[in-house]
């Protein structure tokens, strides 16, 4: 439960210093609040495919270190 607390209150400060920024660069406050619920549309192609690679290693190196696990076992002991 505190956990979740946590990355709550972080979410909260950080979409705060979002707003409070979008609204220093003289952004209007609907363009501020889009970009805080939105933040896909506004970030640019070599930000997705840094997004995409981040993604795909969150996944795909627990599933190898599963797998390398999985062929130790199997593997006998000499």
């Amino acid at each position: 439960m505190k956990i979740i607390g946590i990355a709550l209150l972080i979410s909260l400060f950080l979409f705060a210093l979002i707003f409070g920024m979008d609204l220093l660069l003289k952004f209007d406050v609907k363009t501020s609040i889009a970009a805080i619920l939105t933040p896909i549309q506004i970030i640019g192609p070599v930000e997705i495919g840094l997004l995409t690679i981040f993604i795909f290693f969150f996944f795909a190196l627990p599933l190898f270190h599963e797998y390398k696990k999985k062929k130790n076992k199997k593997k006998p002991a000499e």
